[in-house]
């Protein structure tokens, strides 16, 4: 008797844990987003709407870890020779397009997989000055891309196909931070004769290697569905992604008040924050998350003003960040849209780092030497909220801030002007990694250096990033260039650019929407 009832308890205990594993299949995302995605082929995508899409749909050679670090993703390995002017990539096998048609015949298994001529002609596409892609710069640094961008070549030469599963990119010289470029969204794998085909009409039916398949694309809805042949799964134990379906609604009628439980994921505007900071206790079944995006946002000091004209130049700045870092534009319910960098990534190391030495011993009794301060900025909504914050908090300090506004073109030509006298600026700027925020802003001959930041230092340790891809001497150089913003940082503040959303409590593994490289993994979510 006893050894039945142990029988059974045994027997009721394994079928709970099958059913609780069981469980974590299934179900559709339901996802509320304020824009509407115009194209959702990857050369073309710009709204964060279509990259959160293609980000399911498609898939990049490389991609970052929650650190930051860059990893494999299609490629199983790779190598950079000692110069780097050298990618060679060797590629995941057993790697599938997704189920498409061409001509109404369904294109097989075995033609479908992913090889290193498809790699090739996909970058191709990408650069290709017909197809006017934003993102044909990526490949800029490769051999022979002027040739073939000028139509003196029918292809890239230094990308070459060395076998079925292994590919080479050579660049015309030396630039170790090319890499980073084969992890941004546009530089995926696609089908190209699903791509090139008159009747496929790639840009609202995309064909890639994902986690989720594309299923629809209706007047407010975009619909994908799990794919039965996804990688990762020849990879790992278990199999990916959980979900069944995920649908992306963009309908403007939709809102917060009468049809969040509609949704899953609900994503805020300005108004709906508004609401939701006022009667929290009403959305108790969703948490608030504020997911981080690649905007920086920052006033910065201009270098030839006469802020850096005087002897106490310093001790001024240090009082103007000193009368912003009493309040927080992070939780302020103006903005919904910032956040402060915070996650254990080495871009938000740098980021931190960065702000920590913003504020210092301040003196009091300078105040009176800040007359006349200036600020220009853009006509960008965003951009006008912060100028007017930023005035307001000074005058609460009896500082007084003229504040200029100007059109984008209007705007980058006072920064560019050689006689840009006023004092503060803001402006934005999208970056993947640190490198690019350093190589943009930093480097005394970049375009976007519109502080006129002048460091003989950094731009030889930027020069020494460009050459080396040793792991170890490349960390060694970001923690001097660290060391030397912390010192001499042109910022009045430096924020990062989010998305406010409420999250049902239903979904699981929610930790992914913590960190900006992995925000968008739906394939580990479920619901329990």
């Amino acid at each position: 008797m006893k050894t039945k009832t142990f029988v059974i308890i045994i027997l009721i205990l394994f079928l709970n844990l099958f059913s609780a594993s069981a469980a974590n299949y299934g179900g559709d995302l339901k996802i509320k987003v304020e824009l509407r995605p115009f194209n959702l082929n990857p050369i073309y995508a710009a709204n964060d709407t279509a990259l959160m899409i293609n980000k399911q749909i498609f898939d990049t050679l490389v991609n970052y870890n929650k650190q930051g670090q860059l990893t494999t993703n299609l490629a199983e390995s790779w190598q950079v020779n000692e110069d780097s002017t050298v990618f060679t990539f060797n590629l995941k096998q057993n790697v599938y397009f997704h189920p498409y048609q061409i001509n109404g015949k369904s294109v097989p298994l075995n033609e479908r997989e992913v090889k290193a001529e498809d790699w090739k002609k996909s970058f191709e596409y990408l650069a290709a000055a017909e197809n006017k892609s934003p993102y044909a710069e990526l490949f800029t640094e490769v051999e022979g891309y002027d040739e073939y961008r000028q139509g003196e070549s029918e292809e890239i030469s230094g990308i070459k196909i060395l076998d079925k599963y292994n590919l080479e990119i050579e660049l015309e010289e030396s630039y170790a931070p090319f890499i980073y470029n084969l992890a941004k969204r546009a530089a995926v794998v696609m089908p190209l004769e699903a791509v090139l085909n008159n009747y496929f009409n790639f840009s609202i039916t995309p064909v890639g290697t994902g986690a989720f398949r594309f299923d629809s694309f209706s007047k407010n809805q975009v619909t994908l569905v799990k794919s039965d042949n996804y990688w990762k799964n020849n990879y790992q134990e278990q199999d990916l992604p959980y979900l069944d379906q995920i649908q992306v609604n963009f309908e403007g009628e939709k809102n917060l008040e009468d049809n969040l439980e509609e949704f899953d994921l609900f994503q805020l505007n300005s108004a709906d924050f508004a609401s939701y900071q006022q009667q929290k206790n009403r959305y108790s079944n969703y948490q608030m998350q504020k997911l981080a995006d690649k905007n920086l946002y920052y006033a910065a000091f201009n270098y030839n003003s006469y802020l850096d004209q005087t002897s106490n130049s310093n001790e001024l700045k240090k009082r103007l960040r000193y009368s912003l870092d009493k309040c927080n534009f992070a939780d302020s319910s103006n903005f919904n849209r910032f956040i402060f960098p915070e996650d254990g990534n080495n871009s938000h190391l740098l980021f931190n780092k960065i702000n920590e030495g913003l504020l210092k011993d301040v003196n009091d009794n300078i105040s009176s030497q800040l007359k006349n301060l200036q600020l220009i900025t853009n006509n960008s909504k965003i951009n006008n909220q912060l100028a007017e914050f930023i005035k307001n908090k000074f005058k609460e300090d009896n500082i007084d801030l003229e504040i200029k506004e100007y059109n984008w073109a209007e705007y980058f030509k006072k920064l560019n002007s050689p006689v840009f006298e006023s004092q503060l600026f803001i402006m934005s700027a999208n970056y993947n990694n640190r490198f690019e925020f350093i190589n943009d802003n930093f480097y005394s001959t970049a375009e976007n250096n519109f502080f006129n930041y002048q460091n003989e230092r950094m731009d030889n340790l930027i020069d020494y990033l460009k050459l080396v891809n040793n792991n170890e001497s490349r960390e060694r150089a970001y923690e001097i260039i660290t060391e030397i913003l912390v010192n001499d940082s042109p910022f009045l503040f430096l924020i990062q650019g989010a998305d406010s959303y409420l999250i049902s409590e239903e979904i699981k593994n929610q930790e992914i929407f913590k960190n900006i490289y992995s925000k968008y993994n739906f394939e580990m979510l479920y619901f329990e």
